[in-house]
């Protein structure tokens, strides 16, 4: 009788295993199935809607580790200052990405997605040149350190040259639009 009752708890707790093993891979199974796919490349023509943000194939990616100016924000554009005169730094930083990946295959890595959940994406042509880097290496756009640290080098330098935004007075875009919502 004390041999049944030892095979019968035996049983009975490796049921309760396999129940609780059963619960834990379908729990794990639901949760990566709500989750965001962070882990994906998206490649393609792609489409600029502005400095820092490209369309392909109806995904739209916001460039990782950088902020640029904004091109329309609640209907207004950011301007920028060079000798005391406004100049639509937005425009430029856009239309100069927009040269850069023309009749390009823009192949990119998610990274994250932010607070809205928006993709924050590096994005390579040729595999090999990171579109966020070149912005931040020509001045069109400032690095945003809540993602990455990967650029400052570069903005250090813009800083002391003058380059690009560098040039002139503007506001940091992230501040620009706390004033303008």
């Amino acid at each position: 009788m004390i041999a049944f009752l030892n095979i019968f708890k035996c049983r009975a707790a490796m049921a309760g295993a396999a129940t609780v093993g059963l619960a834990v891979t379908v729990l794990a199974f639901l949760t990566l199935a709500t989750m965001p796919a962070v882990a994906q490349d998206i490649s393609g023509q792609a489409q600029v809607i502005d400095g820092d943000t490209i369309v392909i194939r109806g995904q739209i990616i916001d460039l990782f580790g950088i902020d640029a100016p904004e091109l329309d924000f609640n209907g207004r554009e950011q301007t920028c200052f060079r000798d005391g005169h406004p100049y639509r730094c937005a425009l430029i930083a856009a239309g100069r990405l927009a040269e850069k990946i023309a009749g390009r295959t823009v192949s990119c890595e998610v990274q994250a997605t932010d607070a809205a959940g928006r993709l924050l994406a590096s994005c390579f042509i040729k595999k090999r040149e990171n579109l966020s880097g070149w912005l931040v290496n020509k001045g069109y756009v400032v690095i945003d350190s809540r993602y990455s640290d990967e650029f400052e080098d570069w903005e250090v330098w813009n800083t002391a040259s003058g380059t690009g935004l560098w040039s002139g007075q503007f506001k940091l875009p992230w501040l620009w639009r706390t004033q303008n919502e």
